[in-house]
């Protein structure tokens, strides 16, 4: 079974900036109190999620450095 969670937002940065706090796995507890990713935005590499009530794998898909992460 394959899930993909999507969204879409528009912020007052640039795409450096977007890219720097999305992929900087490690700081996601300063901004975000809903999630924790460990492991690295690199093509094919495997990250442990872990969000409120639930923990699961994920494989990166794409990683382009300042326009994509899947």
């Amino acid at each position: 079974m394959s899930i993909v969670i999507a969204t879409d937002i528009k912020i007052p940065a640039t795409p450096s900036q977007v890219w720097d706090a999305l992929s900087d796995f490690p700081t996601y507890g300063e901004w975000s109190k809903f999630s924790r990713i460990d492991g690295v935005p690199q093509d094919g590499t495997r990250l442990a999620m872990k969000m409120p009530g639930i923990s699961f794998g994920s494989t990166v898909t794409a990683a382009a450095l300042n326009e994509k992460l899947e």
